[in-house]
């Protein structure tokens, strides 16, 4: 992330290809991980079951994300965000 530009990029590879792909994006998720005072975030393996991944100044925590299997995108952002 590019201090103050509100601007994050993941970037990921292929377990079947090898090949990466890079995505950027802005708006409030990138001024948030960045106020947790982590300036990366590595992610190796998978879940078994549907998950969410909560970034805190603490670290990192997966919670069970079961009960959004099925909800669109604007469900699934409501339900989080009660949570």
């Amino acid at each position: 992330m590019t201090w103050g530009s509100s601007r994050d990029g993941v970037f990921t590879k292929s377990p079947l290809t090898g090949l990466y792909a890079e995505s950027y994006s802005g708006g409030r998720v990138p001024e948030a991980v960045g106020a947790t005072g982590f300036d990366a975030i590595v992610i190796k393996g998978c879940a078994k079951d549907l998950s969410v991944l909560e970034i805190t100044p603490e670290g990192a925590l997966f919670h069970d994300a079961s009960d959004l299997s099925g909800k669109d995108t604007f469900e699934t952002e409501d339900t989080v965000k009660q949570k």
